[in-house]
């Protein structure tokens, strides 16, 4: 047996055509092919720019709403089907026997269960069927219903068994508990066939992230992290980076998770390393070593010049920014988060009250000790709806994530069957 099974990726259509099962089987396609997956596309229509995919176009899959919609009418309301409903559904099944040779794994987006090609829906079926030797994988993102959700009505009764009957020899896969309870109660499918596997966002890609930030994140699994904070500062004293070090210590002490990325750990203006040797200290005596980055020190000398872009990136990756200094004349970290939307917890400076007065958060570092100030960060993390969203995001619906632990996982469990 081969080490890693050839992969299929089944749809009507793939991008740049824009569409909720398009974008998730491009991202499905990048990730089997990141992981070492010999990975195949067959798709109606699409484009492809990733040398580790191959992408094979065959026009018949597209929606008959758009090739021959009077066909697909005369399908979904006679009593049997047409003519041309044979005749496509042969010309279909005589490509795939030729396309899908080389294929181990076939991951079926949405076709089995819906009426936008029941010729390939018809053909497919027949594939299954006659090549026992294959695993088939029916990944569903709808199934298609009447106005109350129940089971649709055909005139023929064959294109119903079709849609709504298990098929045998075939895994299924849907995206929700909500999905799987319409699939058990409505349709009838036994519980016990349907994994649950969800959609989930390519967050590097959405963040237009540069490939230094993709590069870092791994090696700290910083989308684990909980919370990320993010210091915008070289050690320098009146920045209070002390202080900041004992509010992650506190919230270590609360069963978090955190992790302090501060921007740089030199300062290039004079010679004295006191302090830095002073923050030294209390990494180490607080056990923070696996805390705290050094975001300057993860940054290869190449990057340099647009180091300032690999910050932005983390203004956008972090759950908080911290900004607790003894004084300034102005707050640039303050118009930075604001702009990123990412919340910030600044000293209590007239200054930055000058930039905003309400709609960022303050410490009175004069009168709060550390432990004060971290219970003030745990509750504005649980209080604000949307980061506490963010972070959910960050850690359930990453997709690389969700490829590593739910769909890897998966794929090792049919393909040693």
């Amino acid at each position: 047996m081969k080490n890693k099974p050839s992969i299929g990726l089944v749809h009507y259509t793939y991008p740049p055509i824009i569409g909720g099962v398009e974008k998730i089987v491009f991202d499905h396609a990048q990730l089997f092919a990141k992981y070492g997956y010999d990975t195949n596309i067959f798709a109606g229509e699409g484009k492809n720019d990733n040398k580790l995919i191959n992408l094979v176009i065959v026009p018949e899959f597209r929606s008959l709403g758009i090739t021959n919609p009077i066909l697909r009418e005369e399908i979904l309301t006679q009593d049997g089907y047409p003519p041309g409903y044979h005749q496509l559904k042969d010309v279909i099944y005589e490509k795939i026997e030729t396309f899908f040779k080389s294929v181990d794994i076939f991951f079926i987006h949405n076709i089995l269960t819906f009426t936008f090609n029941p010729c390939l829906n018809a053909a497919f079926i027949d594939y299954i069927n006659n090549h026992k030797e294959k695993k088939f994988v029916a990944w569903i993102h709808d199934v298609i219903l009447d106005s109350m959700r129940k089971k649709k009505t055909f005139n023929n009764k064959s294109l119903a068994e079709m849609l709504y009957k298990p098929l045998d020899g075939v895994k299924y896969v849907g995206i929700s508990n909500f999905l799987k309870k319409t699939l058990v109660e409505d349709i009838g499918f036994p519980s016990s066939l349907i994994t649950i596997i969800p959609n989930g966002i390519d967050i590097p890609t959405l963040l237009n992230l540069h490939q230094q930030t993709l590069r870092i994140i791994p090696k700290y699994r910083m989308l684990d992290v909980d919370p990320l904070i993010f210091l915008p500062t070289k050690i320098m004293k009146h920045k209070n980076i002390d202080l900041c070090l004992k509010i992650l210590f506190e919230l270590k002490q609360r069963g978090l998770n955190p992790m302090l990325i501060i921007t740089a750990k030199n300062f290039p203006h004079h010679k004295d390393i006191s302090y830095l040797d002073y923050i030294d200290d209390i990494i180490n005596k607080l056990g923070l070593i696996k805390n705290v980055i050094f975001l300057h020190n993860e940054v290869e000398e190449k990057y340099r010049d647009i180091e300032y872009k690999i910050v932005d990136d983390f203004y956008r990756l972090s759950d908080i920014v911290f900004f607790l200094s003894s004084y300034e004349n102005f707050g640039l970290p303050l118009l930075e988060s604001g702009i990123t939307k990412t919340p910030i917890l600044v000293s209590n400076l007239e200054v930055f009250k000058e930039i905003e007065s309400e709609n960022i958060f303050y410490a009175d570092i004069e009168n709060e000790n550390s432990q004060k100030i971290a219970e003030k960060v745990v509750n504005i993390l649980k209080s604000n709806k949307q980061i506490s969203f963010f972070r959910k995001v960050k850690r359930a619906y990453n997709f690389d994530s969700i490829f590593q632990t739910k769909i890897i996982p998966f794929i090792n469990e049919i393909w040693k069957k």
